[in-house]
Protein backbone atom coordinates (compact mmCIF):
# COMPACT_ATOMS: atom_id res chain seq x y z
CA UNK A 1 0.00 0.00 0.00
CA UNK A 2 2.93 2.28 0.71
CA UNK A 3 4.11 2.07 -2.92
CA UNK A 4 0.64 3.00 -4.19
CA UNK A 5 0.45 6.22 -2.17
CA UNK A 6 4.10 7.02 -2.77
CA UNK A 7 3.53 6.79 -6.55
CA UNK A 8 0.50 9.09 -6.38
CA UNK A 9 2.35 11.54 -4.14
CA UNK A 10 5.30 11.68 -6.57
CA UNK A 11 2.95 12.27 -9.49
CA UNK A 12 1.24 15.14 -7.69
CA UNK A 13 4.56 16.65 -6.64
CA UNK A 14 6.24 16.40 -10.05
CA UNK A 15 3.43 17.07 -12.52
CA UNK A 16 2.30 20.72 -12.89
CA UNK A 17 -1.14 19.58 -14.12
CA UNK A 18 -1.97 18.51 -10.55
CA UNK A 19 -0.94 21.71 -8.77
CA UNK A 20 -3.74 23.06 -6.62
CA UNK A 21 -4.62 26.71 -7.06
CA UNK A 22 -2.91 27.03 -10.45
CA UNK A 23 -5.32 28.96 -12.71
CA UNK A 24 -3.68 27.41 -15.79
CA UNK A 25 -4.47 23.85 -14.68
CA UNK A 26 -7.81 22.66 -16.05
CA UNK A 27 -9.90 19.54 -15.46
CA UNK A 28 -12.00 18.16 -18.31
CA UNK A 29 -14.51 15.33 -18.01
CA UNK A 30 -14.08 12.96 -20.93
CA UNK A 31 -16.94 11.22 -22.68
CA UNK A 32 -16.73 7.45 -22.58
CA UNK A 33 -18.89 5.17 -24.69
CA UNK A 34 -20.05 3.67 -21.37
CA UNK A 35 -20.62 6.78 -19.22
CA UNK A 36 -22.89 4.79 -16.94
CA UNK A 37 -19.94 2.83 -15.51
CA UNK A 38 -16.83 4.70 -16.64
CA UNK A 39 -15.75 8.06 -15.24
CA UNK A 40 -12.74 9.56 -17.02
CA UNK A 41 -11.11 12.95 -16.74
CA UNK A 42 -8.06 14.76 -18.02
CA UNK A 43 -6.16 17.26 -15.92
CA UNK A 44 -3.83 19.49 -17.94
CA UNK A 45 -1.51 22.43 -17.61
CA UNK A 46 -0.19 23.24 -21.05
CA UNK A 47 1.86 20.28 -22.24
CA UNK A 48 1.57 18.31 -18.98
CA UNK A 49 -1.45 16.00 -18.74
CA UNK A 50 -2.75 13.39 -16.32
CA UNK A 51 -5.51 11.01 -17.45
CA UNK A 52 -7.62 9.12 -14.90
CA UNK A 53 -10.10 6.37 -15.82
CA UNK A 54 -12.33 4.75 -13.19
CA UNK A 55 -14.79 1.88 -13.46
CA UNK A 56 -17.47 2.53 -10.83
CA UNK A 57 -19.32 -0.74 -11.29
CA UNK A 58 -19.25 -4.28 -9.98
CA UNK A 59 -18.92 -5.61 -13.53
CA UNK A 60 -16.30 -5.27 -16.22
CA UNK A 61 -16.75 -2.52 -18.78
CA UNK A 62 -15.69 -2.19 -22.39
CA UNK A 63 -15.48 1.37 -23.66
CA UNK A 64 -13.77 3.93 -25.86
CA UNK A 65 -12.90 7.55 -25.03
CA UNK A 66 -13.68 10.57 -27.19
CA UNK A 67 -11.28 13.49 -27.55
CA UNK A 68 -8.12 11.81 -26.27
CA UNK A 69 -5.19 11.03 -28.54
CA UNK A 70 -1.52 10.41 -27.97
CA UNK A 71 0.95 8.38 -25.95
CA UNK A 72 0.58 8.00 -22.20
CA UNK A 73 2.44 6.07 -19.50
CA UNK A 74 0.64 4.15 -16.75
CA UNK A 75 2.08 5.59 -13.53
CA UNK A 76 1.90 2.27 -11.68
CA UNK A 77 3.20 -0.20 -14.30
CA UNK A 78 5.19 2.27 -16.46
CA UNK A 79 3.56 0.62 -19.50
CA UNK A 80 3.12 2.96 -22.47
CA UNK A 81 -0.24 3.10 -24.22
CA UNK A 82 -1.43 4.84 -27.36
CA UNK A 83 -4.87 6.44 -27.14
CA UNK A 84 -7.12 7.27 -30.08
CA UNK A 85 -10.85 7.72 -30.68
CA UNK A 86 -11.09 4.34 -32.39
CA UNK A 87 -9.40 2.28 -29.66
CA UNK A 88 -11.46 0.21 -27.21
CA UNK A 89 -10.49 -0.57 -23.63
CA UNK A 90 -11.58 -3.03 -20.97
CA UNK A 91 -11.60 -2.41 -17.22
CA UNK A 92 -12.49 -4.99 -14.61
CA UNK A 93 -14.94 -4.18 -11.83
CA UNK A 94 -13.75 -1.29 -9.65
CA UNK A 95 -10.52 -1.05 -11.67
CA UNK A 96 -8.76 2.28 -12.24
CA UNK A 97 -5.99 3.59 -14.47
CA UNK A 98 -3.83 6.68 -14.03
CA UNK A 99 -1.69 7.91 -16.93
CA UNK A 100 0.80 10.68 -17.56
CA UNK A 101 1.25 12.04 -21.11
CA UNK A 102 4.63 11.31 -22.66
Amino acid sequence: MHDFYNTLFNLRTNNPALRAGDPEAKTERLTASDNRHIFAFLRNDGEQQVLVILNFSCTGASFSLDSINGKFRDIFSCKEMEFSNEKSFQLNSWEYLVFERL
